[in-house]
This record gives structure tokens, C-alpha cells and sequence, in this order.
């Protein structure tokens, strides 16, 4: 998951391989059978090979291994895959769903309940729902200060931003970003690092 989330989708390809080696010169089966080809599953929608990952994905979804804490996430990465092959329908189900689950009064899971927020409102934004998608993201942002969760404040900031700055809003969309980005003091190598690094370039 740390690959998935710093998206990385190669090296999720040599793990998912790794894993399915190790599970099956064991015979841990839950190893070759559900966990190497549902991170090979994530590994192809990060790639973009979107019609393949969205129907191996799709697959694992719902398997009694699949924890309840990950369910939602899950959902989520399929609902972020829908809507870029253009079913913004179907994804927006997706999302709801994901954030129906997390809302639930008995859920102590929270850990990507920003990041769902934020693809709820990326999906809004895809279908022109521009201020539903504002406050999505400024939803998924609060919640991650909250949880002082640095790394989905960044990401729903930049979103963000990249809203404002649509609307002409430069100054609004870099202020904004400069805040969250500032904070990090490595790991600007990463794919969101080095985004929210160019969309401040782009926004001076």
C-alpha cells in the first residue's frame, strides 16, 4: 500500500510478482490467489491500463479476505477508475458508497476517508459540478488537518487549487497550496510533491 499510495505503479508490479512468488513456492494461497493480484489489480489503474484494472479490481472488491478498514479505499481506487475511463455516473455511485460505508455510525475506520472526499469531488469536477466539487475538497481538506494527515491535505489541496486557479483565482489556489507544501521537509520525489511543485510554478 505505501507504493500505492506514493504512486509508483512499477514498483507495485515487482511486488505484486514478488508476492505471488513467495505465496506460491509456500503454498500460502491467499498470497498467489487474492493479495499479488489485487495489488497487480491497483498496479494497472495506476498505470492508466484502465480497462483491465478496472475489471481485475473489481474482482476483489468484495472477497471475505478484503478487511472492512480497506473496503472503502478499495472502492474508492475503483471509482477514481471508472470516471477516468468517462462513466462519471457509475464512479459517483462508487464514491458514495465508499463515503456511506466510512460514515456509518459503528465505523472506526477513517484512514482514507479524506481521500475519498477528495475523488468524490475530482468526479464532480469531471462532470462540471464545480462548487460541489469545492466543497468536497474543502471537506476532504479539513478532515485531513484533523487527522494531521499530511499527505491527503496535499493531495486535496492541490486539487483544490487547481479549481481555483480554472476560475482565475491564482492568488486564492497559491496560497492555499504554499501553506501545505511548505510543510515538507522530504520526499519531493514523490508524484504528489512534485505536482502541487509544478502547479505552484505554473501559478506565479
Amino acid at each position: 500500500w505505501l507504493f500505492e499510495y506514493r504512486g509508483e505503479p512499477e514498483v507495485l508490479f515487482a511486488r505484486a510478482d514478488e508476492c505471488e512468488r513467495i505465496g506460491r513456492d509456500n503454498s500460502l494461497s491467499f498470497f498467489f490467489e487474492v493479495q499479488a493480484p489485487r495489488t497487480r489489480a491497483v498496479a494497472l489503474v495506476r498505470a492508466g491500463q484502465l480497462t483491465q484494472g478496472i475489471a481485475e479490481l473489481s474482482k476483489y472488491i468484495d472477497l471475505p479476505m478484503t478487511t472492512r478498514d480497506m473496503r472503502p479505499y478499495m472502492v474508492t481506487l475503483l471509482a477514481e477508475a471508472v470516471s477516468a475511463a468517462g462513466d462519471h455516473d457509475r464512479a459517483l455511485h462508487l464514491v458514495g458508497e465508499a463515503i456511506e460505508q466510512a460514515e456509518a455510525p459503528d465505523w472506526q475506520g477513517h484512514a482514507h476517508y479524506a481521500e475519498s472526499l477528495r475523488i468524490k469531488g475530482w468526479i464532480l469536477q469531471q462532470m462540471g459540478r464545480r462548487e460541489e466539487a469545492e466543497q468536497h475538497y474543502r471537506r476532504a481538506i479539513d478532515f485531513a488537518r484533523k487527522q494531521q494527515a499530511k499527505s491527503w491535505e496535499l493531495r486535496a489541496s492541490t486539487s483544490l487549487a487547481r479549481l481555483l486557479a480554472e476560475r482565475g483565482e491564482h492568488d486564492a489556489a497559491r496560497e492555499l497550496l504554499a501553506v501545505i507544501y511548505g510543510w515538507f521537509t522530504e520526499g519531493f520525489g514523490t508524484k504528489d510533491l512534485m505536482e502541487a511543485k509544478a502547479l505552484l510554478g505554473a501559478l506565479h
